[in-house]
């Protein structure tokens, strides 16, 4: 037997924990071919304007697996539940042929985080509505009107070695925080954002082809290369060495996947008030944190077997490198500020 939803996919929510969602495919453009050959279009049309194949509510560590769609108004929609919103992780997530919604709409978040997704819309990339934060790491996107939208405010966007490929790609927003790390973008950039205030933070982005327009006033624009440097923008600041290589963040996304028995504990991260470090020896411990500019910018020596620092020694919101130096460790975190 064949089900074919119209107009949700699955639908999870109302507190469910620990669910599991693996290899579940949905393509709307197979089941007008096979099924109604002579109104496929009707149904594409249908499906293009309606069809929202995934969407998560109050969830708490969902895990999701290879899952894909096509010909849908939106990927995924995540939304809360009064108020509360979902909490969980994708791998290998695919979404195509979006022309009238968004590959995903986020409207409420709790966690929720994307590894390796295909993202690949006419229309939009991401619409985000929410205050809360969205992370992609290691993804891929492709032209579309728009590879981020909000209409109002929007919360904390945070893109990590993020391939997008499009044309005139344009970053709109009026309100909120979007930080890129390594983003390779393939051809020209627009940003526009309604107040030019709004934090906008690009560390070792990467632009292949065109031009870069921007209206951001914010001084945390850091570019390893564009092709036309001296046309640029004076606010947008160059640093050939400032690129995080995959290899510098290789524990930061191990830290969630699963747990990982590393000798160094560092939380919260993203850190606000206070940032606490332990380690599983006691003694003496060199800790030391640069910028995202390679300045250092905290310098404490220590005895026992933790620490806590009060975020506001360290600096302001972006990326932070931690050195952690004693009793034979050695070892190099990431810390990102908000």
């Amino acid at each position: 037997n064949y089900i074919f939803p119209l107009k949700t996919g699955i639908q999870i929510g109302k507190g469910s924990s620990g669910g599991k969602l693996r290899n579940v495919h949905y393509n709307g453009t197979v089941i007008g071919q096979a099924f109604y050959p002579t109104d496929s279009e009707k149904l594409n049309n249908w499906n293009h304007a309606n069809m929202e194949s995934f969407k998560f509510g109050d969830i708490k560590n969902e895990e999701m697996l290879f899952c894909f769609t096509r010909m849908c108004k939106a990927g995924i929609v995540l939304s809360g539940e009064e108020g509360v919103g979902p909490n969980g992780l994708s791998i290998g997530f695919g979404v195509e042929s979006i022309t009238k919604g968004a590959c995903l709409d986020v409207t409420g978040n709790n966690g929720f985080k994307f590894i390796n997704a295909s993202l690949l819309a006419e229309n939009n990339t991401i619409n985000f509505e929410s205050s809360d934060t969205l992370e992609l790491y290691n993804s891929r996107t492709k032209q579309s009107q728009h590879f981020i939208k909000s209409s109002s405010q929007i919360g904390r966007l945070v893109f990590n070695q993020v391939l997008h490929r499009g044309d005139n790609t344009t970053i709109q927003f009026q309100a909120g925080e979007v930080e890129i790390v390594n983003g390779l973008f393939y051809d020209s950039l627009n940003i526009e954002l309604t107040n030019p205030d709004i934090a906008l933070r690009i560390y070792g982005g990467f632009l292949k082809n065109g031009a870069l327009q921007t209206n951001v006033q914010t001084n945390e624009i850091f570019w390893d290369y564009i092709p036309d440097m001296y046309s640029a923008d004076p606010i947008i600041k160059f640093n050939p060495d400032l690129f995080l290589f995959p290899g510098d963040l290789v524990t930061d996304v191990k830290d969630f996947l699963s747990e990982q028995n590393s000798e160094i504990k560092m939380y919260p991260n993203p850190a606000k008030d206070i940032l606490n470090i332990n380690w599983t020896k006691e003694g003496e411990m060199q800790v030391r944190i640069y910028d995202i500019a390679g300045s250092l910018v905290y310098l404490q020596k220590t005895y026992g077997s933790e620490m806590t620092i009060p975020v506001n020694l360290i600096g302001k919101p972006g990326i932070y490198l931690i050195k952690i130096n004693g009793l034979n460790l050695n070892e190099g975190k990431l810390l990102s500020i908000h």
